[in-house]
C-alpha cells in the first residue's frame, strides 16, 4: 500500500458542548448535531494530533484536492457557526473510487460529491482556515 503523504483540506463540524470535530455528515441539516446513534456510529472524530483512519467497512473518507474548492463548497453549503474548514494531510484511497457506508452487509453509495473531491484512507488535521464571508 502506497503511503504517500498529500495536503488537502476537509470541512469538519464542531461540536461545541463536546470541544471535538466529527465528520460533517454527523450534524444534521439544520445544522444541529444529531447524537442519535446511527449518525454517532458513522461519524468519524478528527483531530490535528493524530490520524483519523478510515473505518472497517466504510468507503473511504472524503477530502478536498484543493483550497479553491473547498473553500467554494464552504461558501455555499457550510453553516458557519458549525462548520470549520482546515488543511489536512491525507493519504490516497486508490481502491474503491467511490463513498459509501455499510448497510444491513451491503453498500450504499453517496451521490453529489463535490467538485474537487478526493478519497483518502486517512487523514490529519493540520490548521484551521479562515473563510470571511
Amino acid at each position: 500500500m502506497n503511503d504517500e503523504i498529500k495536503t488537502g483540506y476537509k470541512i469538519v463540524g464542531f461540536h461545541v458542548r463536546h470541544k471535538k470535530l466529527y465528520s460533517c455528515m454527523s450534524i444534521n441539516w439544520s445544522g444541529y448535531w444529531d447524537g442519535s446513534p446511527i449518525w454517532r456510529s458513522l461519524a468519524c472524530n478528527y483531530s490535528t494530533t493524530k490520524w483519523t483512519n478510515r473505518k472497517k467497512g466504510f468507503g473511504p473518507l472524503c477530502v478536498f484536492e484543493d483550497l479553491l474548492s473547498a473553500k467554494r463548497y464552504f461558501q455555499s453549503n457550510a453553516n458557519r457557526k458549525i462548520f470549520r474548514l482546515y488543511e489536512c494531510e491525507y493519504t490516497p484511497d486508490r481502491t474503491d473510487g467511490n463513498a459509501y457506508l455499510p448497510y444491513k452487509g451491503d453498500r450504499v453509495y453517496l451521490d453529489g460529491i463535490p467538485s474537487g473531491t478526493v478519497f483518502a484512507n486517512k487523514v490529519k488535521l493540520t490548521k484551521r482556515i479562515k473563510v470571511g464571508d
